[in-house]
């Protein structure tokens, strides 16, 4: 279940469909059209500005030591990768992801990484570097990926998510709110407020 959960949360991020605040918008405009970043810095949530928003620098310097750890983990499981040496392991992946979530490369790699891709130059230069195959700097690759996207959902999209539902409380949406489209809501007005007042007596 889990497995499936995480492959949906993938699909999500490659059609750019996570529901952000300018994505919850256009599905529900009278419900979200005065939504701002739940981080409080009061701008508009949009694609980009996961990326610029300051509240999330620690978590994105935290992304990017996780996901260079444990890159090095399954690096070091690879007999020919491993007979190279740590050091150089480390050397060969920070020149991919960076050293700090601030510099140019962290920032190339986050963007295309939230949109599951990645430059096929990198892929290449991880083949040359540890003297691999094609394939298999492939599959390394895709493994990076893929812990890099497990920490932006558990560091930055959880607590983002934990976050709206704490505002949508607070502006009283209901979960019969959300399901029910503006369409339907305005053809039976008093359906809807039926519902919000079963909601208001839990």
């Amino acid at each position: 279940m889990r497995i499936n959960y995480l492959w949906t949360f993938i699909a999500k991020l490659f059609h750019k469909i996570l529901p952000l605040g300018s994505i919850l918008a256009i599905r529900k405009p009278k419900l979200y059209k005065e939504m701002k970043c739940i981080m409080k810095c009061n701008k508009k949530e949009n694609w980009n500005h996961l990326f610029e928003c300051q509240a999330y620098e620690v978590a994105w310097q935290k992304i990017l030591e996780i996901t260079t750890k444990e890159s090095i983990i399954i690096c070091l499981k690879q007999k020919q990768i491993r007979s190279q040496g740590e050091d150089f392991i480390k050397k060969v992946l920070q020149n991919i992801l960076g050293i700090t979530a601030k510099s140019e490369k962290f920032q190339k790699f986050q963007q295309l990484a939230l949109e599951v891709k990645v430059e096929t130059c990198l892929t290449i230069r991880l083949q040359k570097d540890f003297k691999i195959s094609f394939t298999e700097a492939q599959t390394l690759m895709a493994n990076m990926l893929i812990r890099f996207i497990l920490a932006f959902k558990e560091l930055i999209w959880k607590p983002r998510c934990e976050q709206v539902i704490l505002w949508e409380k607070r502006e009283g949406i209901s979960r019969t709110d959300k399901i029910t489209s503006e369409s339907k809501a305005k053809n039976n007005p008093n359906q809807l407020s039926e519902f919000k007042v079963k909601d208001n007596s839990n």
